[in-house]
């Protein structure tokens, strides 16, 4: 049996062609000259160049330049700039959500996602030097260092964030800027704390990273060092200067709010031991790290934050819930509700800047059976109305603003997440209805001219998710009560 290569078969085919240069390409917008780039394979390039391919045709996907100099084939890419190809040639400015920019040859070079690092760890010291090189090659030749674009931003970004600490010095040797435009993910040493490498951050911030820069998916270098749950860096950020309690922008509003949320406690005691402020007032939908921590059902971080200082029973002047009694109760954790409890958190504590009028509220709304009994019995009012004085708003906080910022902060997405859990419609149901029978009989044989404000609040869910529960429900079982 005989054996042909691909090389082989395709080449003596070509010969007798006399023009191959045609628009047709594949899904990714590769054309042939690309995916024999991507394939390293010489003669093939060498063989479509002669056939009148350009190697400047341009799509979303890249060029044959950009191509090569993305898996380090140095060779091709010394092919193609001697055909007088300039090493700065841009992707296609067709850009859409399949074909993020690219940016240029130098970018492709230093570019490498997660699928690309694992194939860098099986072919080692090869593949590394292969893009070594061939970014070398591309600056001798006269690449903009620091040309914006790219998946990351600029080279240095995807440098950085593929942790190669020889590419990030050759491109700081040659003038590539620190602290320059922000890629998605944030600066340079962000991208160098998602790399989770030392000595790559530790050579950005030799040539004057700001390490206390905001901005990014997580906000700070800090944080995206708590992202990566690496306590190294963690300590090396702050041996570095940085900044403990820096507010940050987005979902996190501290680092250590950000390692209460990834309930990594090793972390949070480096951060606490280094100075954070566990009663740092948070502009976030919980308000503190403690509140955050009671919601997700971080028991042992609770407890941590607790012991270091936590304030259990302060209003929080921000957030969805008032308090962490409340934020408890939400999330339904009832270890964690009767932990506060014990601590001396007030279950009849009014909260007037929060969605939930109290802890028992908020349990009675997200349907949270257990954590209703548990509030039950630490005396919790079930006819603790609206109407009551202490729910008088500051005029500074008007009721509308309260409910519109409620509404703009709390999505579709976010009302699926943990205070519903895995309840089904007709769970919620079933939990709705014991939280009612829970409540009429706390209020005993004592009539109402009208249901308690409790009650009918355990009917209210959000018309987008349970819109067909039955408030019918309640005016029944009040009646019992009216007729007892």
């Amino acid at each position: 049996m005989c054996y042909f290569g691909i090389k082989t078969t395709l080449l003596d085919r070509w010969e007798s062609v006399e023009l191959l240069d045609d628009p047709h390409h594949n899904s990714e917008g590769e054309n042939l000259l690309m995916l024999a780039s991507k394939a390293n394979h010489l003669h093939i390039c060498q063989m479509l160049v002669k056939l009148q391919f350009l190697i400047g045709y341009r799509s979303p996907a890249g060029n044959a330049l950009m191509s090569a100099a993305t898996y380090g084939h140095r060779d091709l890419v010394e092919f193609f700039l001697q055909q007088n190809i300039s090493p700065n040639l841009a992707h296609s400015d067709a850009v859409d959500k399949v074909h993020p920019l690219r940016g240029t040859a130098l970018a492709s070079a230093a570019q490498m996602g997660k699928r690309e690092r694992t194939v860098r760890q099986r072919t080692g010291y090869a593949a590394r030097c292969g893009r070594l090189e061939v970014a070398q090659l591309l600056l001798d030749k006269g690449a903009a260092v620091n040309q914006p674009g790219g998946i990351r931003a600029s080279p240095l970004h995807d440098a950085a964030y593929g942790g190669d600490p020889l590419l990030v010095r050759l491109l700081l040797e040659k003038g590539a800027t620190v602290n320059g435009p922000e890629g998605p993910l944030g600066s340079e040493l962000m991208y160098a704390m998602y790399s989770g490498r030392l000595d790559v951050a530790q050579l950005l911030l030799d040539k004057g990273a700001a390490i206390d820069q905001e901005g990014g998916r997580y906000g700070s270098a800090l944080s995206c060092a708590v992202r990566k749950k690496m306590p190294v860096m963690v300590e090396f950020l702050l041996s570095r200067g940085a900044t403990i309690d820096m507010p940050l922008p987005g979902s996190f509003g501290s680092a250590l709010d950000h390692a209460v949320y990834a309930d990594r406690l090793s972390i949070a005691e480096i951060l606490i031991d280094h100075g954070a402020n566990v009663e740092l007032s948070l502009s976030t939908e919980f308000g503190s790290a403690l509140a955050r921590a009671a919601f997700l059902g971080h028991l042992h971080m609770v407890q941590f934050l607790v012991e270091e200082g936590a304030l259990i029973d302060v209003p929080l002047r921000s957030g969805l819930f008032g308090s962490s009694l409340a934020a408890a109760a939400a999330g339904g954790d009832v270890q964690i509700l009767k932990y506060l409890v014990n601590e001396g958190a007030r279950a009849n504590r009014a909260l007037v800047t929060a969605r939930h009028r109290t802890a028992l509220y908020a349990a009675v709304y997200w349907g949270h059976v257990e954590c209703v009994k548990a509030l039950l019995d630490a005396g919790a009012a079930v006819d603790f109305g609206l109407d009551d004085p202490v729910f008088e708003k500051p005029k500074e906080i008007p009721l509308v603003q309260i409910e519109l910022d409620y509404h703009n902060m709390v999505t579709e997405e976010w009302l699926r997440s943990a205070p519903w859990g895995d309840r089904n419609e007709s769970q919620m149901a079933e939990d709705k209805q014991e939280i009612m029978r829970l409540l009429v009989e706390r209020q005993g044989n004592v009539l109402y001219s009208e249901p308690s404000v409790a009650l009918r609040y355990s009917v209210s869910l959000s018309s987008k998710l349970y819109a067909d529960h039955n408030s019918q429900t309640v005016d029944v079982l009040v009646s019992s009560t009216h007729t007892a």
